[in-house]
């Protein structure tokens, strides 16, 4: 199960980790709590696959996440099937990989491959840059850019920035991402037991 308001856990075992990067892969651009809902509710319902939530969803194709609301279908399933692929050729991938190892996955950009790193392993001092943190850093007197840069110096700047006000909260990263979100995100519905 997948909940945004404590999405950080260092301690997840391999099917919560496959469930954190379909989540992750999911959530981009869209609401955190609508996405941890309709996902959560085909992890229960995927009885047969429950140890490989990947595998359920490499194999249910790109028509199976449409049907289920998860928009942008296509891409998002290239880059679940991706991952699936690449945890058959090592299943201790999701453990192991680095962001660059995330970015060269069809439709795996900066702030997603950040994101699942940051939440998923403890001391990372990488910023998933989304509306949220451009927010943040802007009220901040920092200057940003209407949207999320792509990869690159810009987006490495930023980066750096809001690692910068994580350390004067003295908080990690992580922490200071998750508060940031709370703070900035539109107030959404989130059922006790999606």
């Amino acid at each position: 199960m997948v909940n945004p308001d404590e999405i950080t856990d260092y301690n997840r075992t391999t099917r919560e980790l496959e469930e954190f990067m379909v989540f992750a892969i999911c959530v981009a651009g869209k609401n955190a709590h609508t996405t941890a809902t309709i996902l959560n509710v085909l992890f229960e319902n995927a009885e047969y696959w429950r140890d490989y939530p990947f595998e359920y969803f490499a194999k249910s194709g790109s028509k199976f996440l449409k049907s289920n609301g998860i928009g942008c279908y296509n891409m998002r399933y290239k880059s679940i099937y991706t991952v699936w692929r690449n945890l058959r050729n090592n299943p201790g991938f999701l453990k192991t990989c680095t962001v660059d190892d995330l970015e060269e996955i069809h439709g795996i950009g900066p702030k997603t491959a950040r994101f699942f790193i940051m939440h998923s392993r403890p001391n990372q001092r990488l910023a998933a840059l989304d509306t949220h943190i451009l927010k943040e850093l802007k009220a901040n007197g920092i200057k940003v850019p209407k949207s999320t840069p792509a990869a690159g110096k810009k987006y490495a700047e930023l980066e750096q920035e809001f690692i910068k006000l994580a350390d004067a909260a003295c908080k990690s990263v992580a922490d200071y991402d998750l508060e940031v979100w709370k703070k900035h995100r539109k107030k959404a519905f989130w059922p006790v037991s999606p």
